[in-house]
This record gives structure tokens, sequence and C-alpha cells, in this order.
């Protein structure tokens, strides 16, 4: 049963909506960042800073309530195809996140992630009393480590191996078809036990060994054999990192697109 029901608290992996537009997915968690209690999620669920942030989706659910304002979306060009982001010789560059972020209130959010992946740190109190878990702590992703992930159309807990930390394709930013970005130093995840599906972009990867969040879920490969990550930016000066694109990976990239498309696009 999809996680897209009104919850209040919302914990981690229920269906979030950026309210102008068509966009939903998954809120991954509730973190501290730069000192913020913050909710995070993809950039292309949340893509415009300054609009209101509702539980469930307001434009399907009377019971939709507004949880907070988007403050931050990561940097990034956008292009109407992948065709127009191969041929911009001068301007090329590449989003080095998928991430997006609402500043949470306690009432609206809770630091719980659905299906057991994080109900916080054993106590009487917190079970009786309804107390806010402890947030769960940042951290960059390791290679080869295993991840945990739930998503709000899939609602399962899914498992991924991590095998690359720089993987490059294309994200799309909303469902609109001119919201195309190039990005680097994806996290590619080899999955066990199926894929997500579309709407649970946005999940938190969390590492089984520690519970920490190591980057958020945001596509999946064309053929499915891969799921994709985003990393999360340390701090809110890397939130608008981008990196410039040179002629000649773009040539080499345009090249690997071309012959092995599947490889390259992402889903959303």
């Amino acid at each position: 049963m999809p996680l897209d029901q009104p919850v209040r608290p919302t914990p981690g992996g229920y269906e979030i909506h950026c309210g102008p537009t068509r966009t939903s997915g998954t809120l991954g968690a509730t973190v501290l960042w730069e000192g913020l209690r913050i909710g995070i999620t993809n950039a292309h669920i949340l893509p415009f800073k300054g609009e209101a942030v509702f539980q469930p989706n307001c434009l399907t659910h009377r019971y939709a309530r507004k949880i907070g304002n988007v403050e931050g979306v990561s940097a990034g060009r956008l292009y109407p195809n992948e065709q127009a982001y191969f041929a911009d010789v001068e301007n090329r560059e590449d989003a080095l996140y998928d991430f997006a972020y609402f500043q949470a209130l306690p009432a609206e959010t809770s630091t719980r992630i659905a299906g057991g992946i994080y109900d916080g740190p054993w106590g009487l109190l917190h079970g009786w009393l309804g107390i806010d878990p402890v947030p769960l702590q940042l951290r960059e992703p390791k290679l080869g480590e295993e991840v945990r992930w739930i998503g709000k159309a899939t609602a399962a807990v899914r498992t991924g191996r991590i095998v690359d930390l720089d993987h490059w394709g294309f994200i799309q930013r909303t469902r609109d078809p001119d919201r195309f970005v190039g990005m680097a130093g994806m996290i590619r995840m080899e999955p066990l036990g199926g894929p997500s599906q579309a709407g649970d972009s946005g999940a938190a990867l969390v590492a089984t060994t520690d519970q920490r969040i190591v980057g958020l879920y945001c596509g999946a490969t064309a053929d499915e054999k891969f799921d994709l990550g985003s990393k999360i930016p340390a701090n809110a000066f890397e939130l608008g990192s981008s990196t410039p694109v040179s002629q000649e990976l773009a040539r080499e990239r345009y090249e690997k697109y071309r012959t092995k498309p599947k490889e390259q696009q992402v889903l959303r």
C-alpha cells in the first residue's frame, strides 16, 4: 500500500508535494543540517525555492496540509532535452546534487523513517510519550556498502549495494519536458530485491552498518539493472555548486550515450 496518506507528524518515506507543480515524491528524512531541523528530498521533487511543501499531494488529498517552504535547491543548468546539453559548448555544466530541503517544524514532521529503517534510540519515554527520536546523522557514502531505503510508491524497504560513486547521467528536474539536467558523481547501486518505482525519489539511503544517511534515491537506469542516488551537500555553500564540462568530456559521454543509452538514461 503506497505511503501517500496524510500522517502527522510525517516520517521519512511518506509522500510530499511541491504546491505549484505536479511533482510529488518522498520525504527522505528530517535531519539536523547546519544547525537547522530540515526535511530533505530531491531537487526534482521540490524544484522551486520559496514554494510551499504539502503532505501528502494537495491536488488529490483533501486533508493535505502545508508543512513548510522550500529553503534551498541544488544548482544545475536546465536543458530542454539531452541533445541541447551536448550542443551547449560554452556554458555546459553538471549539477553535483539532486537535493532540496525545507525547514521542518517539529509538529509537522518526525525524524523517524517508515518501514522500521529508523525509529530512534530505544527508550520507555520515547515509546510511551511519542517523543521525537534523535535525527539521523549524515556522512559520505562508501563504495561496496549496503544501504536501505523506503519510498512512498513502493512502500517497502529496498536494499542495494553501492558499486559506483562517480556515475553520470540525466535527471528530469520536474515532470515537464523542458527540465533536464546533467548530473555528475551520482551513486550507482546494485539492487538486492528489485528496483524502486517512480515516486520513490527522495528516499533517504541509510547505511546498514551504522544507520547514517549517505544519500538520496533519485532514479534508475532505463534497463532497471541499477538504482541511482544523489550525494548530499555538506553545507549551503556546496548546495550551489556545479561543475563545467569540457568539450572533450562531453564528446566521450555523447559516444557512450549514443551507443548505449540504456546505461545513461535516468528514468523518472
